[in-house]
């Protein structure tokens, strides 16, 4: 049975959601130590009216399931009117579409530390800055209802308990060193279902960036092209594997073997830019 996918719906209304969130920051200079900038944050979000996907079998099953038929579902099924007579009625069409349907809520603890001081007040003989960033979130819940059931996520593929990225930048003059590191928790395929309920694994990618930076140089101080700026990088340095998610298992990314919008399926890349301001 054929049918479009994303199929629109003229009827759509905006989500509507409702926000809480409080936080306490430190910002000092601590002399020799550096300066440094901690924030942590509380937040709790509730949304209402979500704009979702209607999957084809959902279509179908909530058309005559519902109390009431014809409902905004059987709008995303199309009949043949006008075939020979034993064709008549049949469904030749089942869509995919959107829909408001359900509730989200979402509560978490965001940290964020900056730290930053100069080589020198720490040993007079190395030159340069350093600058060290951490950003972790702690979820706490992650909970949708839509078509009637209740699924819990946090844990799962996407929304795991704990991850943070972690940077450490050096800069000396034009020349700028950035490594990352992005870790994400163990997280599992599916806790509502006893086939799927297994641990997928933790992902940990380190990148890392060199540049050098005309405009503090002295290759094209003067010139036109004094904003001028050259950058080599690699990401995912240790050529990390994405944790297997197979076609079948929930959050498979079809033709990757994992959830491709979590995790990379690539592997080592390098990359190269210029970029020219004139």
């Amino acid at each position: 049975t054929g049918g479009f996918t994303g199929r629109g719906n003229q009827d759509l209304e905006a989500e509507t959601s409702d926000s809480w969130s409080f936080g306490v920051v430190f910002d000092r200079d601590l002399s020799t130590i550096g300066q440094m900038t901690v924030s942590l944050d509380y937040f709790k979000i509730e949304i209402e009216d979500l704009i979702d996907t209607v999957e084809r079998q959902t279509a179908v099953d909530f058309c005559f399931e519902n109390a009431q038929f014809p409902n905004e579902f059987c709008t995303l099924l199309t009949r043949d009117t006008d075939g020979p007579a034993f064709q008549l009625g049949e469904l030749t069409e089942v869509n995919n579409g959107f829909i408001n349907e359900g509730t989200l809520e979402t509560e978490g603890i965001d940290l964020s530390l900056l730290w930053s001081w100069d080589m020198q007040d720490w040993v007079q003989a190395v030159p340069g800055q350093v600058s060290f960033r951490v950003n972790y979130t702690h979820l706490l819940d992650f909970t949708e209802f839509k078509f009637g059931e209740l699924d819990e996520l946090v844990g799962e593929v996407g929304f795991p308990e704990n991850r943070w990225q972690t940077a450490l930048v050096y800069s000396l003059g034009p020349v700028q060193a950035i490594w990352e590191w992005n870790y994400i928790e163990d997280p599992v395929a599916d806790k509502s279902s006893d086939l799927f309920n297994f641990d997928v694994g933790t992902n940990s990618v380190h990148d890392l960036q060199l540049s050098y930076n005309f405009a503090e140089g002295s290759l094209l101080t003067g010139t036109a092209f004094e904003g001028t700026r050259l950058y080599f990088g690699v990401n995912n340095l240790f050529d990390e594997d994405a944790p297997i998610i197979l076609s079948g298992v929930p959050g498979n990314t079809t033709g990757t073997d994992t959830n491709a919008d979590v995790y990379d399926p690539i592997g080592r890349s390098w990359y190269a830019g210029l970029n020219i301001s004139f």
